[in-house]
């Protein structure tokens, strides 16, 4: 098995060469206001005069999928890599950050949590529906981005899905979800 190593308790740093890594942390619920702290931070980060991957420690039961999506995309825009670790667990919205990282790794102990995309339903029925259809299309893009990163087809990755797919950093390796399990790091 692939090992990383830890600089510090429960972060990776797999491919820096000079000074600590960036590390942003991503706890609690995703909503708007950690999504733009965490944006910003990831912005403030590509300040720097490095090209040393940003680590994003996340240990989250997920959120909101627009807020979601505005991490995935400062994620994809950030000139640094960003790397994404799962501390302890990353369910719903946080799975699908955590799937977003250039490489993805977890603690031995943590646990990755997919599940199909929900929502409040407190409006009229016209309204639900066209939310509806959004939410779903949103959460098929997410979707995607799994199922290329594992091989598994999108009707695989949504089958699993339905009932809540529950995955250990082992099984998370093998398949496919993660790059390495997180090690200690080596005795010199």
């Amino acid at each position: 098995m692939i090992r990383a190593f830890v600089l510090f308790v429960g972060i990776v740093i797999a491919a820096c060469t000079q000074a600590a890594p960036s590390v942003i942390p991503l706890y609690g619920d995703i909503n708007d206001d950690v999504a733009i702290k965490v944006a910003q931070a990831i912005r403030n980060a590509n300040a720097e005069k490095t090209n040393d991957p940003i680590f994003l420690a996340i240990s989250s039961g997920g959120g909101d999928l627009p807020p979601g999506g505005l991490i995935i995309d400062s994620m994809q825009m950030s000139r640094r890599p960003v790397m994404t670790v799962c501390i302890s667990y990353c369910g719903s919205m946080a799975a699908w950050i955590h799937q977003h990282g250039v490489k993805r790794f977890m603690n031995p102990h943590a646990v990755l949590m997919f599940h199909q995309a929900s929502f409040g339903a407190g409006d009229s029925v016209p309204r639900i529906l066209e939310h509806a259809k959004a939410v779903t299309k949103m959460a098929a893009s997410f979707e995607q981005v799994v199922a290329d990163r594992t091989q598994l087809t999108l009707e695989e990755v949504q089958r699993r899905e339905a009932n809540g797919w529950w995955v250990n950093a082992n099984e998370a390796y093998e398949e496919k979800l993660i790059d390495a399990v997180v090690t200690a790091t080596p005795k010199q």
